[in-house]
């Protein structure tokens, strides 16, 4: 090769290497396909947060011992019957097979004894766990026969039941299941009775 052809050869081939030398010697960067990015920080587009709801929390343990003791019936709420309160014994039947609350303030009962003998009872469980509706959906009376009743305003659920002549209906309002019970002559006369009692019972179920 000639000395003029040799000087022009080795000037392009340095040209050619001062071009690359500002580019980094990384293969990946000139072949490979552009990859998914994602923010700084942030999460792959096919990754969504929890939505789920928060849990409806429960009263605080006094509100519900409040409202248990607010639902017991007094005298005046059942001065009508022309009862009288007693020590009696107690819950019977269907209102004995209600789940018991573990905390005894969260059981609350009463008794009264009519004229002729017959007995009314009342029992008020609170549910710090779950919806008092929820109880009575899912509870039944082993051996009652279900009986209709008009469900009262404020109540969220009722059942009834009698068993012989004893006769039971179950109010269900927040966390707080209301059952008023009565012993009488007759089914017909404890049905009656019951019924007569279901709206007073949704009534202080509201205080």
């Amino acid at each position: 090769m000639r000395p003029g052809r040799l000087i022009v050869v080795t000037a392009v081939a340095l040209a050619g290497l001062g071009g690359c030398a500002d580019r980094p010697n990384d293969l990946d960067t000139y072949y490979d396909d552009p990859r998914e990015t994602t923010e700084a920080g942030g999460a792959p587009s096919s990754v969504r947060p929890s939505t789920s709801a928060p849990a409806v929390p429960a009263p605080p343990p006094t509100v519900l011992r409040d409202a248990v003791g607010s639902a017991v019936l007094t005298d005046a709420d059942v001065a009508a019957e022309g009862v009288q309160p007693v020590d009696g014994v107690g819950p019977m039947s269907c209102l004995a097979e209600l789940p018991r609350a573990a905390e005894p303030e969260l059981r609350r009962s009463a008794h009264w004894e009519y004229p002729t003998g017959s007995v009314l009872r009342q029992q008020v469980i609170g549910y710090p766990d779950r919806p008092a509706a929820e109880v009575l959906g899912a509870f039944a009376c082993a051996a009652g026969q279900p009986f209709p009743v008009t469900s009262p305003a404020g109540a969220e659920a009722e059942r009834a039941w009698c068993v012989g002549t004893r006769c039971t209906v179950l109010l269900a309002r927040g966390r707080i299941v209301s059952g008023v019970q009565v012993d009488a002559g007759s089914a017909e006369r404890a049905r009656e009775a019951t019924v007569r009692l279901t709206p007073v019972a949704a009534v202080a179920l509201r205080r």
